[in-house]
């Protein structure tokens, strides 16, 4: 007889590949007709059929994360009154959505903060710093200005968050963070000089490729 153990992990468990020869299955989150199915189980199939356009934001403003998505119907199925474009309104507001995303002692900021406690000081200091990019990808340098260290320890950094799935290498040396994730990183991040040093960096990139293309222009950011 034949049998398959299936273990999960936010971590990367490489240490199973090398020891058992584990076979790695990377989750990806839900998209917008598993996220319905999921909610429907909750709440009904009339309920959350009643409410197309507001299941698809809902969806999306949780980034397609089952916890996530089961705070929100765990949320709905305790208020049968309520509708589900209700609770995409006060989930729109950033500053509102990670607390609608707790319940009790389970949330996204509840499992964000365990995987978070695992790692070295710089590795979270580097996540709480990415909460505070302007955009939606970094590389090795751009990380290392927002955390004030070198491309190396940056780059090493960003390989143990994608290990603890906190970012995702979208391209090679291409970074970049799950929207639920950035707003509980930024939430954390208390050094008002994060943004400016990567601001600084941009600009002293910017600097320095005018400069090659066309040597003696005038400059930009005197």
């Amino acid at each position: 007889d034949r049998c398959v153990t299936v273990v999960t992990s936010r971590h990367r468990l490489d240490g199973l590949i090398v020891t058992d020869t584990a076979r790695p299955v990377a989750v990806d989150v839900l998209g917008l007709q598993d996220a319905t199915a999921l909610l429907g189980r909750v709440l009904g199939a009339d309920r959350v059929g009643a409410e197309p356009a507001a299941v698809q934001e809902l969806a999306e403003l949780c980034g397609g994360l089952p916890l996530a998505l089961r705070v929100v119907a765990a949320r709905l199925a305790g208020r049968p009154e309520r509708t589900l474009a209700s609770m995409a309104g006060e989930l729109a507001d950033e500053t509102r959505r990670l607390g609608l995303l707790d319940l009790e002692d389970t949330g996204v900021r509840a499992a964000l903060h365990l995987t978070l406690r695992q790692l070295p000081e710089l590795v979270a200091r580097l996540f709480a710093a990415l909460g505070r990019h302007p955009g939606t990808h970094v590389d090795r340098y751009a990380a290392a200005a927002l955390a004030g260290t070198d491309p190396t320890a940056a780059d090493a950094a960003l390989d143990r968050l994608a290990v603890a799935h906190l970012v995702t290498e979208t391209a090679p040396g291409r970074w970049a963070m799950h929207d639920l994730v950035r707003l509980y990183a930024r939430s954390l991040d208390t050094h008002p000089d994060t943004l400016k040093r990567v601001l600084d960096h941009y600009i002293t990139t910017a600097t320095a490729a005018m400069a090659a293309a066309e040597p003696g222009s005038e400059d930009c950011f005197p």
